[in-house]
């Protein structure tokens, strides 16, 4: 007769199903089972499963499905139970469900599992022999942290608890549903007809109140002190039947509103507190395993401090906000002062370039007329000589009337903002006394506004300068100048129809010329280049943050 042993404890090499290297070593098997399709359920050693199907071992590691210990194998028609100190584990086709024993404890190591011909179901565990109906064992697995009603007859009930601490089969039932349970006191019977004893009256208290390491009676709705941050709360039942059947759930409104399982545990602790009032709950559970609505409560408030309380905090608001504003209007003292200082140093820098203006450069020009008027008056002159001289004595009176208003212009203090577009105008009225001057046509778009006196200057001295250059070197026949309000841009274009840059645009050398336009004090941008059209464009950007006064 031909004979299949896993004496050792890799049962997969043994079976030649693999190199042992393969397979966790988990242990030899130590109880065996067919299920109803012939399959061969083992447990090996203390942690693992494994199930043989047409040569094909699968082995299941306890630490990785989360079930240790398995301890009893019970073969069902549509499953396979196994009991362990984890729980209680369904294997099917389909996979495997854990009932957990932190949410179970009466399913604690579960050694024999009988279901009877009535829907009943027995099971014999270390909390004893417990009784539930098979349909509500069934399905829950399907949810698997929800109470399953149950009654279990424990050490509490007439001494019948614990099994035998050997394996093997403990628990064996006959055809009329008798089932006989082996336990340390001997062989227990139980009948078809038997009941849980009737539910037995409790009270559940809440006993003492430990905060910062002091006890406080649990009386009354007691005051904690300042710097209270981490308490206990002790609890318990009186129940004279099965007390150590109980199971509690605990919240502390103030700080969580949910319920929350505590186990068998008559203890917690909550850690973190902030002051303010707080009302402490716990229920328990039937000898059914359902909750009760008689529960037991505590209310305890924690003292603030001053520096805790409302008011505290929004007097710490206000004076944040006082400092803040006393902050605010100091540095906008300061802001005030440097400007002012910076203007005032400013205005006195343009008195004296206007006081060496007007005591050398304008006095000079001034004596260099009287000489030309003197050698205008003489009579040996001829008529086309005379005529000439006259036109450029009247040129140079104009250039010392326009120099004497901007001497004037640098000793008076600036305006906060200028209309640039009436600045501007004067251009179109300007000649040169070379030759005769080409028109100037002013063009005017988008909405008008108040432009910065430092960025109305530098605008109208570049339009000064483009429109004096087209006049003298574009042989042009008409100037535009182009001043355009933008919402993001101040733009400023001065175009002619001359005969444009025939190299880089360059001023001559000493003058300030198209190059010399100092665009960057304006933070600006310029561009100067040939017309699409012929001629001449000289176009400054200015940022409408830096060129707006609102």
């Amino acid at each position: 007769m031909g004979q299949r042993q896993w004496p050792g404890p890799d049962p997969a090499h043994r079976h030649g199903l693999g190199a042992a290297a393969d397979r966790p070593p988990l242990g030899a098997p130590r109880s065996l089972a067919f299920d109803n399709q012939g399959r061969l359920v083992m447990i090996l050693g203390r942690r693992g499963l494994a199930r043989l199907e047409r040569g094909k071992l699968t082995i299941w590691d306890g630490r990785q499905i989360g079930f240790e210990r398995p301890g009893s194998l019970t073969v069902r028609a549509n499953d396979v139970l196994v009991g362990g100190t984890t729980g209680l584990l369904r294997l099917t086709d389909k996979g495997m469900q854990v009932l957990d024993v932190a949410d179970h404890p009466w399913l604690f190591d579960t050694r024999g599992i009988i279901a009877t011909g009535n829907g009943t179901t027995w099971l014999l565990g270390y909390r004893g022999l417990s009784r539930v109906a098979t349909a509500a064992l069934d399905g829950a697995f399907a949810a698997p942290r929800r109470p399953i009603p149950h009654t279990t007859f424990d050490d509490d009930d007439r001494r019948i608890a614990l099994p035998q601490p050997g394996a093997g089969e403990q628990m064996v039932a006959d055809g009329g549903g008798r089932v006989l349970a082996l336990t340390r006191s001997g062989v227990l019977e139980a009948l078809p007809w038997s009941s849980p004893l009737p539910e037995a009256p409790y009270r559940l208290f809440v006993r003492a109140l430990e905060a910062n390491g002091n006890e406080i009676a649990a009386s009354g709705a007691p005051v904690l002190p300042v710097g209270t941050t981490q308490v206990t709360i002790r609890y318990g039942v009186l129940d004279l039947a099965t007390p150590s059947q109980r199971r509690f759930r605990v919240r502390l409104s103030g700080l969580d509103e949910t319920w929350a399982g505590n186990g068998t545990a008559q203890d917690i602790s909550y850690a973190n507190l902030a002051p303010g009032a707080y009302r402490f709950e716990v229920q328990t559970t039937d000898r059914q395993g359902a909750w009760q609505p008689q529960g037991a409560a505590l209310a305890f408030t924690i003292r603030a401090a001053f520096w805790q309380t409302t008011w505290f905090r929004l007097a710490v608001a206000a004076v944040i906000l006082v400092l803040a504003r006393a902050l605010y209007l100091q540095r906008t003292r300061v802001l005030l002062a440097r400007a002012r200082a910076k203007r005032e140093g400013q205005v006195a820098e343009r008195e004296r370039i206007a006081r060496e203006l007007h005591d050398t450069l304008l006095q000079g020009v001034q004596g260099l007329i009287l000489r030309f008027q003197a050698v205008a008056t003489r009579a040996s002159l001829d008529p086309a000589t005379r005529a000439e001289l006259d036109a450029v004595l009247e040129r140079g009176d104009d250039v010392v009337a326009a120099a004497r208003d901007r001497v004037i212009d640098l000793r008076a203090q600036s305006a906060a903002a200028v209309d640039l577009g009436q600045a501007l105008a004067p251009l179109a009225t300007q000649g040169c006394a070379d030759t005769q001057p080409p028109p100037v046509v002013l063009r005017i778009t988008g909405k008008p506004r108040q432009v910065a006196a430092g960025v109305a200057e530098e605008c109208l001295a570049v339009a000064q300068e483009a429109v004096e250059n087209a006049r003298r070197h574009a042989s042009a026949q008409t100037i535009t100048v182009a001043l355009h309000f933008g919402p993001c841009d101040l733009i400023l274009r001065i175009s002619d129809d001359g005969v444009g840059f025939a190299g880089a645009p360059c001023g001559a050398e000493g003058h300030f010329g198209l190059v010399g336009m100092r665009a960057g004090r304006l933070r600006a941008r310029i561009d100067i280049r040939n017309g699409a059209q012929g001629g001449a464009v000289v176009q400054l950007r200015v940022p409408g943050r830096t060129a707006y006064r609102a």
